[in-house]
């Protein structure tokens, strides 16, 4: 027992140090190139340019980890069998099963760290940088981020952005009647929510004339309030949360938005892909290791260092790419959102038991 604990430890160690690596020269290469795009949009100087990069390093942080560990295990293992170290280890009772569980344990790590970065800092980081954008394109006379959309009722929403919790800003709001007619456009500059109700500021309603057969025109002019009430069936949570983008959740907040959406008849599909992506994470990052290690025993065992690396980079790139190609697919037929965000981890996973199950 002892013996087989030194053993262990020395693979531990081993791959332990090439995830290191891998994470230390693709984080910094990622995080360079995102230093560069600011730079080039030139919406502010330096100081702005590393201010917005070191907000995004946790969400850099969570993307590359399930790459960095793939690459660091097959660079870590890849070593072990050029040396033939792993042969000595082979022969000196490693199992495959207890390899595989070693490297899982070493790897589980690694993505929870990736995780506890993406779940926990990267959602207040991201809306940090994107408050920092819009102020500074606001400032500049550029376009802001895309807007996010509501359905209640008769009413379709269109937010600008959310400025906190309960505070948003540039609200549309076009009311239809009963036989799908536009029957009221509204804008405010900013909504808040206080003591139980929304409250506009800086109103301007417009309200139109006609039917589904005639022509619609304006049936006065515009009128406009310095703040208004304003009337909706959804609670603060859903409309604030809503509001922001998906990337800019944590689990736990989606959960939420994803449950009140659901209760009001909202569509969440989005919501719902991004958070089943997000839930799978550990899995797809474990389904990747695993296939690493029948990679790293195969037949090739003097394989350069820099093969594994691009090797890892290729799985890493391809099951990113299948992520984006599945979550079109799926917008474009039409497919359940939680089909479209699994069938990648899935097929992934199917992969890696056929290459483990096939070189026993």
């Amino acid at each position: 027992p002892t013996f087989m604990r030194i053993i262990l430890r020395y693979l531990a160690l081993t791959i332990a140090r090439s995830i290191v690596v891998a994470v230390t020269v693709l984080f910094a290469l990622f995080v360079f190139f995102t230093f560069l795009e600011e730079i080039e949009d030139g919406h502010g100087g330096l100081s702005y340019a590393l201010k917005r990069t070191a907000l995004f390093m946790p969400s850099i942080g969570y993307e590359v980890t399930p790459m960095c560990i793939l690459i660091g295990v097959l660079v870590g293992l890849g070593s072990l069998a050029q040396n033939r170290e792993l042969v000595v280890l082979r022969a000196s009772g490693l199992s495959r099963a207890v390899l595989a569980a070693q490297v899982a344990r070493i790897s589980l790590v690694g993505i929870l760290l990736g995780m506890v970065a993406g779940e926990l800092v990267a959602p207040s980081a991201l809306t940090r940088a994107t408050l920092m954008h819009e102020s500074q394109v606001k400032a500049s006379g550029g376009e802001q981020e895309a807007p996010q959309w509501l359905h209640d009722g008769p009413h379709f929403i269109e937010i600008g952005h959310a400025v906190g919790g309960r505070s948003l800003a540039d609200i549309t709001q076009y009311t239809f009647d009963e036989s799908g007619v536009l029957r009221e456009a509204l804008h405010a500059e900013q909504a808040r929510y206080q003591d139980g109700a929304w409250t506009l500021y800086d109103v301007r309603v417009t309200r139109l004339a006609g039917s589904a057969e005639t022509p619609l025109t304006l049936a006065g002019a515009a009128t406009e309030y310095a703040q208004l009430p304003w009337t909706l069936s959804l609670r603060p949570a859903v409309v604030s949360l809503a509001a922001i983008p998906p990337e800019r959740l944590g689990l736990p907040a989606m959960a939420q938005l994803l449950y009140e959406m659901r209760n009001t008849g909202q569509s969440a599909d989005a919501y719902l892909q991004s958070f089943s992506r997000r839930l799978v994470y550990p899995v797809a990052a474990l389904a990747m290791v695993m296939l690493a290690i029948p990679m790293a025993l195969g037949p090739r065992p003097r394989s350069s260092g820099g093969r594994q690396v691009i090797t890892g980079l290729l799985i890493g790139l391809g099951f990113y790419l299948a992520n984006q190609l599945t979550a079109s697919l799926g917008t474009v037929y039409g497919l359940h959102p939680l089909v479209a965000a699994l069938a990648p981890t899935l097929l992934l996973g199917g992969a890696a038991w056929w290459m483990n199950r096939r070189a026993v």
